[in-house]
């Protein structure tokens, strides 16, 4: 899960777009990130290890990368180490003796099946330039054509090379990728709210097995493959991954965040005195839970800051070491006795995966004096590890709903809750639709999901992976 960005204009600088737009997508991953601009023939490039604000903190590092076209990345690690300098991207390559860069959001899963040279620690993407290095195709869109029918897993890729932005999906479109329009060019970006943010105009999100290039304020779109699959989006976007102001295919994220939160109070409808979010990304579904469970129970409160969220402190999902996640979760909230103490409270989060935040959160609140603790998860039992994109996929790591054989109750007791609950699969898809039938668009329906980790069937194989 990382956020990619580019920008290609006619007369237009870049770079300070491109900028902006990782800055709207910083929650997708924040280990490196880095920019690469073109100018008449040169590309200058600027990245590193850390977060985008603290790598173009000197004004300088952002006019340095003059041109008209550039592309960005932030990172959060799949394969590859975390903050090996060599895995910051855009990579750097060269074809034909002329360089290129690339970026890429998701997990390539047989990327060991077309050899690493004995490098070791490297990313799949690092690889995955090595291979069109090494291409004896007649042109780069060929050579990157080439190469992408040799891959499985999930890919958005977008490269850079003599002037031109290329953007590559996977034969399933597992993560989105969309096209915004603005001034005389055009720009791409993982999430639509990168798009508003540069102020382009949303103009279309891109398809599965679609290869697009931008030049000079031109477009066009290209097949990579002669397979038809259906889209089978991770439905994880909409539950955690995404902003909730960004929109998917036409669907806005936190408008289906919200329903996934009334079907959860159908499912669970438990009377208490407060319904709290675990901020950030359960805000709407939490709104949705109340607004639905007071026409049953008049009397109950919706109290959306009793976890006060330090927004100095990142996404502990997205920590890459599993001590760093602890440590992230403990100063992440802080609880305010004074609307919680002695209450019965309903908290409701996005998901339960690893069962950290949960666990931090009831031992809070117990040690506050919180009464009953009823801790509810607006997506279903997070079962199997996902290897299209989220680092949940390596051998021994911990899931929650495995470790305790898929029983809630034995889960709640671990981490002294009253209660555990997951919205099933069914209500949870259901949400995404009820959404889409708000806006009037047809792209989804109950089959068009990656739903892995719930249902352990992945579309594109596991590879070498053990799930």
């Amino acid at each position: 899960m990382c956020g990619i960005v580019g920008i290609c204009y006619k007369d237009f600088q870049a770079a300070q777009g491109v900028y902006t737009g990782l800055m709207n997508l910083q929650h997708r991953g924040k280990e490196t990130a880095g920019i690469a601009a073109y100018d008449n023939g040169r590309i200058r490039v600027k990245k590193g290890k850390g977060e985008v604000a603290q790598i173009f903190h000197d004004p300088s590092s952002l006019s340095d990368l003059t041109g008209n076209v550039a592309i960005g990345q932030t990172r959060y690690t799949t394969t590859g180490g975390s903050y090996d300098a060599r895995n910051a991207q855009p990579i750097a390559n060269t074809f034909r003796g002329e360089e290129f860069y690339l970026g890429h959001n998701g997990n390539i899963i047989n990327i060991n099946e077309h050899g690493s040279n004995g490098l070791t620690g490297v990313s799949d993407t690092f690889l995955v330039g090595e291979m069109i290095s090494r291409s004896k195709a007649q042109d780069f869109q060929s050579a990157i054509i080439e190469a992408l029918q040799q891959l499985k897993g999930s890919f958005n890729f977008i490269f850079l090379y003599r002037g031109k932005i290329y953007v590559a999906m996977d034969r399933f479109g597992f993560h989105p990728m969309s096209i915004g329009k603005k001034r005389d060019g055009f720009v791409v970006a993982s999430e639509t709210c990168a798009i508003d943010q540069i102020g382009a105009e949303y103009v279309a999100d891109i398809s599965p097995g679609e290869l697009i290039v931008i030049s000079e304020g031109e477009m066009e779109k290209y097949r990579w493959t002669e397979e038809n699959n259906s889209l089978k989006l991770d439905i994880f976007e909409f539950i955690y991954f995404s902003r909730p102001d960004s929109c998917i295919h036409g669907v806005e994220v936190g408008q289906a965040r919200y329903y996934m939160g009334q079907k959860l109070a159908m499912q669970f409808p438990i009377e208490a005195d407060l319904v709290i979010p675990v901020p950030d990304s359960a805000n709407e579904a939490a709104l949705g839970y109340y607004d639905a469970i007071k026409t049953v129970y008049k009397n109950i409160e919706f109290r959306p800051w009793a976890l006060f969220r330090s927004h100095y402190i990142g996404r502990t999902f997205i920590e890459p070491i599993a001590n760093n996640r602890e440590l992230v979760g403990q100063q992440k909230f802080n609880p305010r006795r004074s609307q919680l103490q002695g209450k019965r409270v309903i908290v409701v989060d996005d998901s339960i995966v690893r069962s950290n935040t949960a666990r931090m959160i009831a031992r809070t609140l117990r040690n506050l004096g919180v009464k009953e603790i009823y801790f509810l998860a607006a997506s279903p039992k997070y079962f199997n590890p996902d290897v299209y994109g989220v680092d949940t996929y390596r051998k021994g790591e911990s899931l929650a709903m495995r470790e305790y054989g898929g029983d809630e109750k034995r889960l709640a007791c671990a981490i002294n809750c009253d209660m555990i609950g997951y919205l099933n699969l069914d209500l949870t898809i259901g949400s995404v639709l009820q959404a889409q039938d708000e806006v009037g668009t047809k792209i989804f329906s109950p089959n068009t999901f990656y739903t892995g980790p719930f249902t352990g069937e992945y579309p594109d194989g596991t590879g070498p992976y053990e799930v």
